[in-house]
């Protein structure tokens, strides 16, 4: 295995350690350890392995990924504003199919959607609404290949009111339609 591939798997298991801790909540791994049978850890670890990927497809579905350095957030975020941002994209990643808002997302952490928006930008580099927009498309790529769902059922379950809406965005983000992407991804495998 060459070195830029052993970079992005070490990635992704600290990805997956970070998403699983997020995930599972109160069942931490001893939890799990500690289940009533094998069958039931097994369940569970393969129900969040499941929902990590699905939140990260691109980082196993695109074989020219690169690895990229971790991104901090900015000296002047600090504390809470940290914790906050963190549990703001955590509401999104398990939220992402409801309709959600700036208001409502601003709520969670008691500022105003402004603040949120100028915060969010300062620490991803993209705004709220793009956030959430990329993980929802991200969501739909591993649907894509994963599935047999049609586009529109899956354009539905990953939050998107407007079909055309959502090829539209899925076309920008990754350069082909949803259906070509889905033929694209069982041609490699």
């Amino acid at each position: 295995m060459c070195a830029r591939k052993v970079l992005i798997v070490s990635e992704n298991i600290e990805k997956f350690h970070q998403y699983y801790k997020l995930m599972a909540g109160q069942m931490d791994a001893e939890g799990i350890l500690r289940s009533e049978s094998f069958e039931e850890a097994r369940r569970l670890l393969q129900h969040v392995a499941v929902d990590f990927l699905v939140m990260e497809p691109k980082t196993f579905l695109d074989a020219e990924v690169t690895a990229k350095p971790q991104k901090s957030l900015p000296a002047r975020i600090t504390g809470h504003a940290r914790e906050d941002l963190d549990y703001v994209r955590s509401y999104i990643f398990t939220h992402y199919r409801e309709k959600l808002t700036l208001e409502t997302l601003s709520d969670l952490i008691s500022v105003t959607p402004n603040h949120l928006c100028h915060v969010f930008r300062q620490a991803e580099g993209i705004g709220v609404r793009e956030f959430l927009e990329r993980t929802r498309l991200e969501r739909a790529a591993a649907l894509l290949c994963g599935t047999e769902d049609p586009v529109t059922v899956i354009a539905r379950k990953v939050g998107f009111r407007s079909d055309s809406y959502f090829c539209m965005k899925f076309r920008a983000s990754y350069g082909m339609t949803p259906k070509q992407y889905r033929l694209r991804s069982r041609k490699k495998s």
